[in-house]
Parts: structure tokens; C-alpha cells; sequence
């Protein structure tokens, strides 16, 4: 096998969800929960006796922000496991380990290697559209 990088080279990725995916479904709960909490807060400011309306967005904003923290939780525990076997599924600074794209489960960026925002964005999408 090359050492060089190519857009093929795949990885057996962990089962289950993958940090990325984790991850971006915590920010979206967590998000829609503040933005419930704002909802309320706007109501209470325009009307306090409107208080009664606001038990629905206060529901939504609780669950909202309790889902996006379980799921961030599991974001943390799945990179613990990602890093255990040698590969990451969101592009950081750190090269110590591959970054595989989750989608394609194909190595986006090899274990050392030092590439630019620019290098990274390009390598991407070549894995993304290599059949």
C-alpha cells in the first residue's frame, strides 16, 4: 500500500453515530431550546399575564437543551473511542490522528499531515465525489 494520499483510501469506521453527527445533532437541539427560551422571555416581556402561552415554548426550550446536552455527551464519549482507533470525524488543528470523512468513511486527511483550511476543503470534496 502507498503512503501517498489518494481520494480512495477508506476506513472502517466505529458502528453507530459518529462524533460529527453527534455533534451537529447537539448543536441543533441546543439551538432550538434557546431559541424556545427566547420565544418565552419575548412573551413575558411583552405581556406578563401572557404567562400561560409560554408553558408550550418552555417545554420545547427544557427538552431542547437537556436532548442537546445528552447528545453532546455522547458527541465526547464517541471521540474518546474515534481517537482509540486512530481516526477523527471532524477536521481539527490536531494531526495527530486521520480524519475520515463520515459520510464516505474514506481518509480525508492522513495522521501527520499539516494541510491548509483551503488543502482540506479541496481533498473534501474530492473524496465526496470519487466513485
Amino acid at each position: 500500500m502507498s503512503d501517498e494520499w489518494h481520494p480512495g483510501i477508506r476506513r472502517e469506521l466505529l458502528p453507530g453515530a459518529c462524533e460529527a453527527v453527534l455533534s451537529s445533532r447537539s448543536l441543533g437541539w441546543t439551538v432550538s431550546g434557546i431559541a424556545a427560551a427566547v420565544v418565552v422571555l419575548a412573551l413575558l416581556l411583552v405581556d406578563p399575564s401572557l404567562w400561560v402561552w409560554g408553558l408550550g415554548p418552555s417545554a420545547v426550550s427544557v427538552a431542547g437543551i437537556a436532548v442537546g446536552g445528552m447528545l453532546d455527551s455522547a458527541a465526547v464519549s464517541q471521540q474518546r473511542r474515534e481517537a482509540q482507533a486512530g481516526y477523527t470525524t471532524i477536521a481539527t488543528d490536531e494531526t495527530d490522528l486521520d480524519y475520515v470523512d463520515p459520510r464516505t468513511s474514506r481518509v480525508v486527511r492522513r495522521a501527520g499531515e499539516v494541510l491548509t483550511a483551503h488543502e482540506l476543503d479541496v481533498r473534501l470534496r474530492r473524496v465526496r465525489t470519487a466513485r
